[in-house]
């Protein structure tokens, strides 16, 4: 199971860089119907790596595995469900140049696959989510690269209905 979310945690990181790499500076403040522009989805995307990391390390007990991991890909990847963001996870600040979106991005997944691949991931986390409740921290981590491909693709869904003057 480690390989396959470092697998997806490496393959969503090279999907945010080849997206983010595109970006010009007037990108950041482009949005869609009153959402977030691009700059404070980068920024979002930043402080729940932050805090999923976080979250993921705190343990408590060994659990039995259940189809939760798999209910986040659809629920986050397939499902067309609209979410809003708890206020608490609105971010302050939006991200404004891709160098740093890029070195503070790198550095989080750095401490992230550092962890994993020198720890036991087989455990409960203290920490619920919101939609999901408990997770294990192999789930926070499939919650996270979820997640994170989820706002790529919103980024570039912007991208797309500016590109068509919509």
């Amino acid at each position: 199971m480690k390989t396959e979310i470092l697998k997806s945690l490496f393959d969503s990181e090279q999907n945010v860089i080849s997206v983010v790499n595109n970006l010009t500076p007037e990108d950041f403040e482009k949005a869609i119907n009153e959402g977030w522009t691009i700059g404070l989805n980068l920024q979002h995307i930043l402080d729940i790596e932050q805090l999923i990391f976080e979250s993921a390390q705190t343990k408590n007990t060994d659990i039995e595995f259940t189809n939760k991991a798999e209910q986040i890909k659809h629920i986050m990847l397939v499902s067309e469900r609209k979410f809003k963001a708890p206020p608490i996870f609105y971010p302050k600040e939006p991200i404004t140049t891709i160098s740093d979106f890029i070195t503070k991005f790198k550095s989080t997944r750095a401490r992230i696959y550092s962890f994993i691949e020198n720890n036991s991931i087989d455990t409960m986390s203290d920490d619920g989510h919101p939609l999901f409740g408990s997770l294990s921290q192999q789930e926070w981590f499939v919650f996270l690269y979820t997640h994170t491909i989820r706002h790529i693709r919103q980024i570039e869904n912007i991208l797309t209905n500016y590109s068509q003057g919509k």
